[in-house]
């Protein structure tokens, strides 16, 4: 045994290899019991790794900046709201569950005047007296996976630089979902809103994008921007006034206009419309005022009325290019002076093109050999 100790060598407190003389490895093990002295823990708590405070009652008051999330479903009370934001860099987490107002409560959750940095996220408001979310004097906010409904005033309003993505507004009192200045509104739907007064679907201040949202049945415009908006693939349909109503200098491009009380998109000065479909809408498919482009848009079966058009130019200094018009009481009526029309294609409407005097035209014909490379196409005869 002193001669095999001798091959050996030593690994660590308390073990030792031994070599044997057949080739085989011995190992003992080294001492199992740990060290004199307390243990300590070496795992964190929940509220460690994310510290958060719970909400299992209504009302509420939050005036600490932190994290908040519901419990449950919870039930408001009449004459207050149900969750009051007193403080900036919050974010509530409903966690899919509903806060439910009562007749004679207030808003759902409520935001101070001033406050910047709230996030509300995933989960139902509905039922409540006022807005479902009243953040309209809170900037740099974020809504997200919110479902508003049934509520007498805005479903979800907030303020300048903020984003509202992924939320639906419907059946509330008023418009279903407003943005301040700035603010980026994406994949949203708002459906039957503006039960109590005139409401918008969806509405952004000047500078606001909203991107691939849907709005219908709304009792006033579909979607709207303010000056120098955008509104990108977005449809509106069904709705009481205009489908898409965009601002001075914005930009809609690739969107859908169907079956609005009054015109399918309206633009204001220096905007551009570009690859749109407006179809079957009451009045003109696209109305825009002056210094506006409007290229490659399919207008279809637009105007109930003999006076009403595909697309309608009531100023001056547009571009008309590019568009395809059809089945409409008219095709392309111009009542301003100073624009061009060239590369259209106008046919089976009642009148193709009603053109004022002192416009660019392009020749009008239906032969393409003899029409010339800026003509605009008629209804053969």
């Amino acid at each position: 045994e002193r001669s095999v100790l001798r091959s050996g060598r030593r690994f660590g407190a308390g073990a030792t290899l031994l070599i044997l003389a057949a080739g085989l490895m011995w190992v003992q093990a080294g001492d199992l019991m740990p060290p004199p002295g307390a243990i300590t823990p070496t795992m964190k708590t929940l509220s460690a790794v994310e510290p958060r405070t719970a909400i299992d009652a209504l009302p509420r008051v939050i005036t600490e900046a932190g994290s908040y999330y519901l419990t449950d479903n919870l039930t408001g009370t009449f004459g207050a709201s149900g969750i009051l934001i007193e403080a900036s860099d919050v974010t509530l987490d409903l966690r899919g569950f509903q806060l439910v107002g009562v007749a004679g409560s207030q808003s759902g959750v409520a935001i101070a005047e001033g406050l910047v940095n709230i996030a509300i996220r995933n989960g139902t408001i509905r039922g409540w007296g006022d807005a479902g979310v009243d953040g309209s004097m809170a900037n740099n906010c974020q809504l997200q996976g919110l479902r508003a409904y049934g509520n007498d005033g805005v479903g979800l309003q907030v303020d300048q630089g903020s984003t509202v993505i992924g939320c639906t507004a419907r059946a509330n009192g008023e418009d279903g979902i407003v943005a301040g200045n700035a603010s980026t509104i994406r994949d949203c739907a708002a459906r039957n809103n503006g039960v109590n007064v005139l409401g918008d679907g969806i509405r952004g201040g000047a500078g606001c994008t909203v991107a691939y949202c849907s709005a219908r049945n709304n009792a006033d415009d579909g979607i709207q921007v303010g000056t120098g908006g955008v509104i990108i693939g977005c449809t509106a349909s069904a709705n009481d006034d205009d489908g898409l109503n965009l601002g001075m200098g914005g930009t809609m491009s690739n969107c859908t206009a169907a079956e609005n009380q009054d015109d399918g998109i309206q633009a204001d000065v220096g905007s551009t419309v570009a690859n749109c479909t407006a179809w079957m809408n009451a009045d003109a498919g696209i109305q825009v005022t002056s210094g506006c482009t409007v290229v490659g848009n399919t207008c279809a079966s637009d105007g109930s009325l003999a006076t009403n058009t595909g697309i309608q130019v009531s100023g001056t200094n547009n571009r008309l290019e590019g568009n395809n018009v059809s089945g409409n009481a008219v095709g392309i009526a111009i009542i301003g002076e100073g624009n061009l029309i060239v590369k259209n294609h106008a046919a089976g409407n009642v009148d193709d093109y009603d053109i004022a005097f002192g416009n660019q035209v392009g020749a009008i014909g239906f032969d393409p050999v003899t029409a010339g490379p800026w003509g605009n196409f008629e209804s053969a005869p």
